[in-house]
Formats: structure tokens, sequence, C-alpha cells
């Protein structure tokens, strides 16, 4: 049938392309039956826009009209009859649809566009007038909106169809009725008033809804002509709020045509946005910035003299020059911002104040010295401006030239007397700058202008300190010998020389320490020097910094030997420790700088058995870089193998932690102590098993080959065992039972390996245990078995029931008892966990009737101490003999109607007596239960046990009945309940 429906399909589609009329009429009236044959994907209705797309006869056209049922059908891009007919330019369907009123004119598909818009985004309507005008004479409603709240003008308006705004406008406005109308007027000569007429007029232009957002587009694609042709038609403009935005925009696209249009119909130029930082137009001009979706439509090369234009028409239009934004902003500051010197030059020319500043304390002349623009810098200063104005951290022009190199600015600056010692709010000068940055010519030049060379900023550097801090060896040289002082501490405590000791440039240190490299320069200013100098840098050598790092140490820490004996040479000392305790030494081993190592260890051997602030010494600190070299040498240099830590830690213990088994082997070849314990207890076998799997089973296989004890204890009490259980390491487990290990050895806790896998919840570790021999019916030392002590642990009881089966399943003792008598099922009861107790009633060896060292059964403790009646109910229906007496004479009755917390509800003293229980049995006491429930107020069980045959009467050992105690006690309605059923005192 599908082969069928295809193949006529095909033949259809061929007819209709060759509009062979009589054809397809003999298919669908006399030959098939097209409702079983067409395809769901040709029906009439598709049929109807194939005949369309084919530009198929008049014939054809109106064959398919008349088939088709459903006019407003839409494919799944949302083509309808009409639009489709629009879309082919079928202006004969669309008007045959539209004259019938087959479809409405303003339909909207499931996009919720109209002919118009949908027309738009096939792109047809851009390209043929007609249609647009097809649809304005057939009533199209051209204010509709989408979902998006935009018409279709707004789709016209993005384009820059300015034609298509007036064929529209056009269409509307002064339509055919409003000519006849003032042709009436005129004719009959009727009098109007000025009023009426204008009213007549502005309906007009109210045909078309021109709203806010039309404009914004205009501006944001920049098109003046389509503004000038909104603006034309809008007679409502100047009530719009939206006109000084509007304004301020077109200024920051920097589009005069449009701005002039907005000025021309009577926006004000001085009225300030809300919005855009509170700036006004001429703000807006002076910058190049965009907002959102509008851009500056300018590039590099033009944008001075766009803005230069936009500025120029501002202020010929009455601009306010000095006006300030919310961020104190001035025109004269945007454009010095901006580094637009045109419209600065014009502005100043027109009484902008040349040294208004910002917030941020930033003036015309400090942005035009960002900007290295030397022209406008050179303007600013010639007509006035502060040459040592500083923004808001302090910084001057002249500093801002010297820390970005502009040579000539600082020149001209400097020639102009700006001052040249200036500091900002840092403590800066305009030499620290040049100093930081490098630049010789800079320095040389603000030095032989009066600079002072020897200044401090607030961190205590030097222009000196800063040269050589950010690598400028021809600064530093040059400051030098212009007699800078080398003495000086800057940020953190940094000398001039632990700087220089940072560097891999020898050049450095040399330059301080050897005078040497002042050769061939001034004699005088060499001796002046030497004097002066050399004999304070030996002292300063040593000198530490914040953390109590010596110049030495920095050499160490950078790894530069030639540095560090240089440093050495001139009497570092390699003894001192920084805040940590540490001295250079232990720098060179963490680098594993094996030659400096070997360097400072010469220089003084006593270096080998420092320690630092944790106790470390270098064999330690050495081991826990793992460096085998290092570690190598330190024990030829003579290093304590078995030194400790503060943590009682020895080098061993790093080596087994960092899993290095070279530096272990070669520490216990040195004698290195494999059974030392730490502060807490622990060994290095305790330490190798706590590792991953393959690194413990080998670290822990060489301690033991070389003698360590896997039966030694730490401080809580655990063997090496029971560290191995806290992971999944089954090799390691098995390793150390094969060697030996104790598997009932208990820690402090009374808990065995095998009670500290459950524990845990190892189960692999658990059934090791229990396969190479572990005692499972061990009892701890405070008289636990592992039986038990699985039901009193706190893990989930699912996981409490899987052990205890893996236990029954190996023969564990069930009826195994504690020091005090007590059973597991105790214990169970005491959990009150119905399910645990269920568990072990099923189990046949357990001993429901078993008693305690009280002579208690589990019965009795559920029924004095348990809330849960569930319990109750198990134990009996599994066999709990109620009458047992315990040392005391009661019975489980007696403690349930004596629990004056529990077992209100008379419901469980029933269950309990119709299966057994005796309410007579006296205790030791002579009392019964109906005595007990009396004196404990439990007027539902005195109702119970009265009724299944408790004697009201019956006196204790010291004659008082049950009303006695209820009289006693004022319980009246007890007292009531007795006297009814025959009591007597």
């Amino acid at each position: 049938m599908e082969e069928i429906s295809e193949l006529f399909n095909y033949k259809l589609l061929k007819l209709i392309r060759k509009n062979e009329i009589e054809l397809l009429r003999d298919y669908f009236y006399r030959k098939l039956n097209i409702n079983k044959i067409i395809s769901p994907v040709i029906n009439n209705q598709h049929l109807l826009l194939r005949a369309i797309s084919y530009k198929c006869l008049k014939t054809v056209l109106d064959f398919f009209i008349q088939l088709t049922t459903n006019y407003n059908f839409e494919t799944t891009e949302g083509c309808t009859p009409l639009f489709c007919a629009l879309e082919y330019d079928n202006f004969y369907v669309a008007t045959v649809l539209l004259n019938k009123k087959l479809v409405d004119i303003n339909c909207r598909n499931r996009f919720g566009e109209n002919a118009l818009m949908y027309l738009h985004r096939k792109d047809k309507i851009t390209k043929n007038k007609k249609i647009l005008t097809f649809l304005l004479k057939n009533g199209i409603n051209i204010n509709y909106k989408n979902s998006k709240k935009e018409s279709y003008l707004s789709y016209v308006v993005r384009f820059k169809n300015e034609d298509y705004i007036r064929t529209i406008f056009g269409h509307y406005m002064f339509d055919t009725n409003f000519i006849i109308n003032l042709l009436i007027l005129s004719k009959y000569k009727i009098k109007t008033s000025y009023s009426i007429l204008k009213q007549m007029v502005d309906n007009e232009f109210s045909k078309v809804e021109i709203y806010d957002d039309l404009y914004f587009l205009a501006v944001e694609h920049n098109t003046a002509p389509v503004m000038k042709t909104l603006l034309e038609y809008d007679v409502h403009f100047n009530d719009k709020n939206c006109s000084n935005k509007l304004l301020i925009l077109a200024s920051l696209v920097k589009n005069l045509s449009i701005i002039d249009a907005l000025v021309q119909n009577g926006v004000d130029i001085n009225k300030r946005s809300k919005s855009f930082e509170e700036d006004s137009a001429l703000m807006s001009a002076c910058k190049v910035k965009s907002y959102g979706q509008y851009i500056p439509q300018i590039t590099e090369q033009n944008r001075d003299d766009y803005i230069f234009a936009m500025t120029q028409y501002f202020v010929d239009h009455g601009a306010i020059i000095n006006e300030t934004n919310k961020f104190g902003y001035t025109p004269l500051i945007y454009a010095s911002k901006y580094n637009n010197f045109k419209a600065m030059r014009y502005l100043v020319e027109h009484g902008a104040d040349i040294n208004a500043k910002n917030n941020f304390d930033y003036s015309p002349l400090l942005y035009f010295s960002q900007h290295d623009n030397l022209e406008g810098v050179y303007y600013l200063v010639e007509h006035g401006a502060n040459i040592d104005d500083s923004e808001r951290s302090g910084d001057t022009s002249l500093m801002i030239a010297c820390k970005n190199n502009f040579d000539e600015i600082m020149k001209y600056l400097v020639e102009k007397n700006a001052n040249i010692n200036a500091k900002n709010s840092w403590g800066h000068t305009p030499l620290m700058y040049a100093s930081e940055a490098g630049n010789l010519m800079t320095v040389q030049y603000l030095l032989n202008h009066g600079a002072n060379i020897n200044e401090k900023n607030n961190k205590g550097d030097t222009p000196v300190l800063l040269a050589c801090k950010f690598n400028h060896f021809k600064v530093m040289e040059f400051l030098i010998i212009n007699g800078a002082n080398l003495h000086e501490i800057g940020q953190e405590g940094k000398s001039i020389i632990m700087y220089s000791a940072m560097k891999k440039d020898i050049r450095y240190l040399n330059t301080i320490f050897e005078a040497e490299i002042y050769q061939g320069q001034n004699q005088l200013m060499l001796e002046k020097y030497e004097q002066r100098n050399q004999s304070r840098i030996i002292k300063d050598i040593n000198v530490t910094d914040q953390l109590g790092f010596t110049a030495l140490m920095h050499a160490v820490i950078n790894g530069n030997k030639e540095n560090v004996k240089y440093l050495i040479d001139h009497g570092a000392d390699v003894t001192i420790k920084n805040k940590r305790g540490q001295t250079a030494a232990f720098f060179a081993i963490n680098s594993s700088n094996k030659e400096i190592v070997k360097l400072l260890i010469r220089s003084d051997h006593d270096l080998i058995n420092n320690k630092d602030e944790l106790g470390a010494k270098l064999l330690l600190f050495g081991v826990k870089k793992g460096n085998q070299d290092i570690v190598e040498l330190l024990l030829e240099l003579g290093a304590n193998v078995n030194h400790t830590n503060s943590k009682g830690e020895t080098a061993l213990f790093h080596a087994i932690k960092i899993c290095d088994d070279e530096i272990a082997i070669q520490l216990i070849n040195k004698g290195a102590n494999v059974n030392a314990q730490d502060i807490n207890g622990d060994t290095p076998v305790m330490i190798a098993v706590r590792l991953d799997v393959f690194e413990s089973c080998y670290m822990t296989k060489i301690l033991i080959e070389h003698g360590a004890d896997i039966l030694m204890r730490n401080n809580n009490g655990e063997t090496p065992l029971h560290m191995a259980l806290r992971k999944p390491k089954t090799v390691v487990l098995r390793f150390l039972i094969s060697h030996g290990a104790d598997m009932n050895e208990e820690n402090f806790a009374g808990e065995t390996p095998l009670m500290y896998a459950i524990k845990i919840q190892n189960f692999e570790g658990f059934e090791i245990l229990v396969d190479r021999g572990a005692d499972i019916n061990y009892r701890n030392a405070f008289g636990l078995s592992v039986f038990i002590y699985i039901i009193q642990l706190k893990i989930p009881e699912y996981l409490k029931i899987a052990f205890l089966k893996m236990l029954i399943r190996h023969g564990v003792e069930v009826n195994a008892q504690d020091y005090h008598g007590k059973s597991a099922l105790f214990y169970a009861i005491k959990k009150n966990s119905p399910d645990l107790v269920q568990f072990l009633l099923e189990i046949d060896e357990v001993d429901i009737n078993l008693t305690d060292r009280f002579n208690q059964t589990p019965l009795m403790v559920a029924s004095k101490g348990n809330k849960n009646p569930e319990i109750l109910k198990l134990l009996i229906a599994y066999g709990a003999n109620p009458n047992i007496q315990d040392n005391n004479g009661k019975t489980s009755l007696i403690y349930l109607c004596g629990n004056k917390r529990y077992y209100q509800d008379p419901s469980i003293i029933e269950y309990i007596i119709d299966n057994g229980a005796d309410p007579l049995i006296k205790d030791s006491q002579g009392k019964t239960p109906l005595i007990w429930a009396s004196k404990c107020k439990k007027i539902k069980v005195v109702e119970t046990l009265i009724h299944k045959g408790a004697t009201v009467n019956d006196k204790d050992n010291f004659n008082h009945t049950a009303l006695t105690y209820a009289i006693k006690h004022q319980y009246n309605d007890i007292v009531n309940i007795l006297k009814t059923n025959g009591s007597q005192i």
C-alpha cells in the first residue's frame, strides 16, 4: 500500500507541475479515492501549497482552492496558504482567499508572525515592494506586535529601509477619506477651528504607532535617514521620555546626522539622563565607549575627527562645557581620557576648566600623560594646567611618564619645573619609578636635575633597591656609582645584598663587594665609595629579613652555586637560622642541590646536626625530598641515622611514608632502628601497613626481613595487624599472619583484630582472620565475646546480622555470657532491636530462658527496662517462661506491673497472662502483680489483673494489701476499683 501511495504522490505532483487539470479531476473524482491513498505527507492543503509554489495556471489553483478544506493550515515552518501565495508573488490566490473571506489578512502562524513578519523572515518582502502595498491595501494591521513586542516597523528600521517606512506612513496618513473631508470643508466653505484641524491631522499621524524602541533601533543600526523619517511622521515625539536618552546614545555611536535630527526636533542637549553615569550629550560625544549593542561607528583613523566634529556641534548649539557627571567627569576630562587632542583644544578654547578633576582626582594633564601624548601635555601646560597635579594615589604626570618610559614627556615636564622629588601615597618618587622600569636614560636625567638618590618609599625601598629587585643591572650600577646608599632595608626587610643574591648574574654581588668594578671611574669617587661602604657591606651580608632569611638563604633557594660560594667567601654565616629554625642547608636540600649542600656543610660540619622548629635535622629533611644522592651525602658526612624530630620520627619513618624502598634500605644498612617508636608509639611497620596496597606489602616485607617486630603495640595498644585492617589489604594481612602476627591480641579498647575488622566493617579482613584461625569465641578484657561485641556495636543492623551469620557458619558459641552472665540476646533486647531479637530467637541453639548472675531471664530484662511490647511478644511467642523468678523473687509479670514508666496499656499484661503468666506469684517481699500495679497507679492494669483472676485481698510481708497502697498514695480511682471488687484493708 505504501509503494502504491508513493507512486500516486509522485504522479500527482507531476500532473500538478504540468497543469494537467483534466487528469487531476479524473484522479480526484472518478478513478481514485484520495482519502485512502494520499499519504499524510501530501494532503489537500499541501497540494494547494505545491500548486502555488509550482506557479500553476489559475484553473489548477482554483481547483485546489475549491478542494481545500482548511485555509488556515500551516507547515512546520509556519507557512499558510496566504503566506505561501504572497511568498511566490501569487496575488491572484491571495486575492481569492481574502475576497471570499477564506482567510483573515491578520492571521498569525505558530511563531506569532503575521504575513509581513513571515515574508520578512523569508526575505521576500524586502525584494518586492508590491507585497507590502498589497497587504496595506487589504487592511493588514501594521501595529501588530509579536511575542518580542516588535511590530513590522522594527524589522524595517533594523534593515534601514527608509522607503518602506515612507510607504507605510504614506498609506495610512492623509488617505482618500482625509482628502475628501478637506475638500468638503473647502467646497461648502465650512469654517473650522485650528484645534479641530490639528486634531484631524494628529489623528492621521496616530494611525501608525511609532513606539520608543523604533528610535533606539535606528540609533543602534546607525541609520540617520530612518531616524529622520520617524521624526518627520511622529507628532508626539517631544512628549516622549526617551528623547534625551536617544541623543546620548547617538553621541555614543558618533552619528552626527542623527544628533542633528534630534536637536532640530527640539531635544534639549543639556538635559542629562539618570542612566549613562548621568552624562550629558557633550560628555558622551567626547567618550569612545560602547553601551551594550550601541557601538561607536568609528575607526582609529577617523575617531578624532568624529569626536571633534560632535564636540564642535554641541558647543556651537549651547552645550554646557564645564558640567560634571556623578563621577566628576567634564567633557574636557573625557576628551583627555580618550586621548582626543582636537576636542580637548576646542573645549579649552571655549572656556573649559583646564584643571578640573574627576572623583578619581584625574585631570586632563594626567590623562594625556598616560597616553604619551606630548602635544596634549605641551598644550595643557602652556595654557595653565597645574603641572604637579596628582591623582588619587598621588601619582603626578612626571611619575606617570617615568614609570611608562615616556622620555619626551618626562624631559618636558622636568624642564617646566615639575616637582622632581614629589611622592605619591606609597612614597614613590619619579626616580623610583624610573629605576623600577629600568630606564637608564631617565634615571640619569632625573639625577642630573636634582632627584634625591636615597629617598625611601613607605616600605623602605630606595631607587637602587628597586633597580636591583626588578633586574635592572645597569641602572643599579649607575646609582651605586653616583652614591646610592647600599645599607637601606626595603620591603619585607630585604637588603640589596639579598636581592643581588637572588639573581643568576654574579655581577650584582660583584658590583657591591668588589671595588675593582669601578676602575676607570673617577678615583676620588672610588675612594669615597670604599671608605663609606666597604666596611659595612661585610656586616650587611648576615642581616635577616622579616622571615629571618639571609642573603645566603636567598641564593640557595634560587640555586645559584656561584652566588652561594661568593657569599661564603665574603663572610656569610652558614649557621644562621630563619624563624622556622632552618639554616641555608635546609633550602639546599629542599631544592635537591647536592653541590650546594656539600659546599655549606663543608663550611661548617656542625650543620649536619642542626634542627628546625619541628626538631627535624637535615637527614630527615633530605629523606622527605626523596633524593638518594642527598641522603647518601648526609650519611657520608656523619648524619645521625636514628635522630628523631619533635614527633619522635626518625628518617626511616619518612622514607616509608614516601614509599622509597631504596632510601629505606640505605638507612637500615646505616643502622636505622627498624623498631623505633614515635610519640604515638607507632613503629615503621605500622606506618608501612597504612600505605597503599602495593607499597604497603613491599615496605612491610623489607622491614620484617630486616628484623622488624610485628608484635609491638602503639600507645593505643594496636598492633600492625589492627592497622592493616583499616584498608582492604588482604595481601598485607596474609603476609603479617604468615609471619606470626597475633590474631587475638587486644588493643586498649579490648578489641582483637577480629573485633576491629567488624567495627570498621571490613568483611574481607574478617573472613581472612576467621579462616586463618582467629578465636571466634574469644572473650576480651571486658568479658565480651565476639558474638556479643557485634550486638553492642554502633553499626547498621543489616551489617550486624551479616557478621553474626558468618560467625554462626563457623560454629560460634551463641549463648556465650559476659562477666554479668548476659548473652547476646540480653544485649539485643537492651538495644531495643526487634529485628536482632528475632534473628537470635530463630537460632535453635539460643537459650531463651538463660539467666544472668541475678537469675534474670531475657524476658525479665525486656519487662523492666524496655518499652517495646513487640520484643515482649516475640520472646513469649518463642517460648520464654514468664514464671521464672529472679534473686528477688520477681517474675516478668511483676516487673511489667511495677514498671512506672512503661506499659500503662493493659493489652500486654493480658497477653502475657493468656500465655501462662501466673498473676498470683509473690516476690520475696510478698508483693503480687496486683499490689505492684496499685502502687504504681496503673488503673487499667489493675482492672485487667482482677479480670484475669488476681485476688484483691492478698497481703505482702508488711501486711499490706493493694488497697492499702492505693489509699496511702491517694489513688482514688484504684481505691474505688478495688473496693468494688471486694477488697478490704
